[in-house]
């Protein structure tokens, strides 16, 4: 781990640890935008890590993003920092520049195009989207797209679609997002290999993800271990004995293998 690592996973720990609370993200899961954790993020300049300084991101390497999103694992933050590194990535991979914008990106294979048609200096957008994480709070969603001409990849303001809020079962915001015939004038649209693209949104998803789910595990052991070194029985805590101390060792090495997996991975 290099030093500028070192730096950036201290005090990235520290934010979280100050506004990812247990009040914080029990407001979140009750529709309450944790907008000094994501405010916090911004100042640090993590919002867009692994994008050259050319395309206004921080630089660094997906190596530092993953760090952050592990640590975003273990405080379970309430805030869309995986999906706006994905949206950031892939426009930053066809050459565009990014902001610390709040996005989310979405794509199922089921699912159906958002239909664009030119009208005047806008276009008119069209379509559903389900399950778009985070969309309520989100300012922009990058989603593909049909047009006349064939395929796109387009980053649309939210602030006139209908979005009927949901939610999975981490109580994480899942939105569904509707477009009824909506007339939308800054509209950035990208002509790019779909498939190409597709498979970017798949990978950077599952990796991201995993990033995360390593954070938790840790979380979990971390939690765990301190449950039962206060927790006594028989006289002395639970932690002492051989049956408690054998699952603990399985928990830390799947924690273990987490990480090398998400190390290699990335």
């Amino acid at each position: 781990m290099s030093d500028i690592q070192e730096m950036i996973i201290e005090s990235t720990t520290k934010i979280m640890e100050k506004y990812s609370t247990k009040d914080v993200i029990n407001k979140a899961e009750n529709g309450i935008w944790a907008g000094r954790l994501w405010r916090k993020m911004v100042d640090l300049g993590v919002i867009t890590v692994a994008i050259p300084e050319g395309l206004g991101g921080n630089g660094g390497d997906f190596s530092d993003a993953l760090s952050i999103l592990h640590l975003a694992g273990k405080y379970s933050v309430p805030i869309p920092l995986a999906e706006t590194y994905i949206a950031n990535w892939l426009l930053s991979g066809i050459g565009e520049p990014v902001t610390d914008e709040i996005l989310t990106v979405f794509y199922t294979k089921d699912m159906q195009p958002l239909q664009f048609k030119k009208s005047g200096n806008g276009w008119i957008v069209s379509g559903k989207a389900k399950n778009v994480p985070w969309a309520r709070f989100a300012q922009k969603l990058l989603v593909f797209g049909e047009t006349t001409a064939g395929p796109i990849l387009s980053l649309v303001k939210l602030e006139k679609a209908e979005i009927i809020h949901g939610q999975n079962l981490a109580g994480e915001a899942r939105d569904v997002v509707i477009f009824e015939n909506v007339f939308i004038e800054d509209c950035k649209q990208f002509e790019v290999n779909q498939d190409e693209q597709v498979k970017k949104v798949l990978y950077s998803g599952a990796l991201t993800r995993c990033a995360m789910m390593a954070g938790a595990l840790e979380n979990i052991l971390n939690l765990t271990i301190n449950h039962t070194s206060e927790r006594s029985q028989f006289g002395r805590p639970i932690h002492r004995f051989q049956a408690i101390q054998q699952q603990l060792a399985l928990l830390a090495g799947e924690v273990a293998a987490a990480n090398v997996a998400t190390n290699c991975a990335g």
